[in-house]
């Protein structure tokens, strides 16, 4: 009877969970376009449409929980509330990645664009004692003196407000190039400490997963802004250390 009860309970699970990732996927997607349409400068269209998608979720929670208040929870069937709370914690994880997503800026764009005002402005600047050229060699994002070569006089150079936010832009911008080394990190849950060797073995692959998700960012940022390389490196140093401390 249990076994029977069991699998009318998935299946009709796993039908909610399939209008539901519709539901997410259209967040993700569509809401993205109408996130990034700039003509649409207060997103109202975009919260209109997340508004209506959000409140069909809320009807496919709803009708999850009510069953479930009926028809396992009343009747005394709690083996099986643990596939009810896995799968809304689930759908409801997935619904906020979908909006977060939605609702990311476009850094790589940010990023093209402050390479773009450098490669058109790098040649423009003359000395203010000789007239003689300087050249940008490379991305300024705070205020630096540069030294002409032909009288030795120091110019000062002030960034423009979008090359001064390179810096802030170098660690998300490289978290989202590594997206994919922190999905395959996170398919590996830390878990208490234990002192079978088994658990203990698990636990160390999954640091060695975060490590390689948290160098492949640093490595990105290290590109992105080479000249703080040295003390981002003292950073992920830092957090590495840290890392181990807590989860070995």
């Amino acid at each position: 009877m249990i076994n029977e009860l069991e699998t009318r309970w998935n299946t009709f699970l796993g039908k909610l969970e399939e209008k539901a990732n519709e539901l997410i996927e259209g967040i993700r997607t569509e809401g993205k376009t109408l996130w990034q349409d700039k003509a649409d400068v207060y997103h109202q269209t975009y919260y209109r449409f997340r508004s209506g998608m959000q409140g069909q979720l809320r009807s496919i929670y709803s009708k999850a929980r009510d069953t479930y208040e009926a028809q396992i929870q009343q009747q005394g069937h709690y083996q099986l509330a643990a596939a009810y709370h896995e799968w809304e914690e689930r759908i409801r994880q997935k619904e906020d990645e979908a909006v977060d997503e939605a609702e990311a800026e476009d850094l790589e764009l940010k990023y093209q664009e402050i390479l773009a005002e450098h490669a058109a402005i790098k040649d423009r600047f003359s000395c203010i004692q000789c007239g003689g050229k300087l050249v940008l060699d490379k991305i300024y994002f705070i205020t630096t003196y540069i030294k002409c070569d032909q009288c030795q006089t120091q110019n000062t150079f002030e960034p423009s407000t979008m090359a001064k936010s390179l810096e802030g832009l170098s660690k998300p911008l490289a978290e989202q190039r590594c997206k994919h080394l922190y999905d395959e990190y996170r398919q590996h849950v830390l878990h208490p400490r234990y002192d079978d060797p088994q658990k203990r073995a698990k636990k160390e692959a999954e640091v060695a997963y975060y490590q390689k998700y948290l160098r492949g960012v640093f490595d990105e940022v290290h590109k992105i802004v080479p000249d703080l390389k040295t003390q981002n490196e003292k950073f992920y140093e830092r957090l590495m250390e840290e890392y181990r401390r807590d989860n070995l």
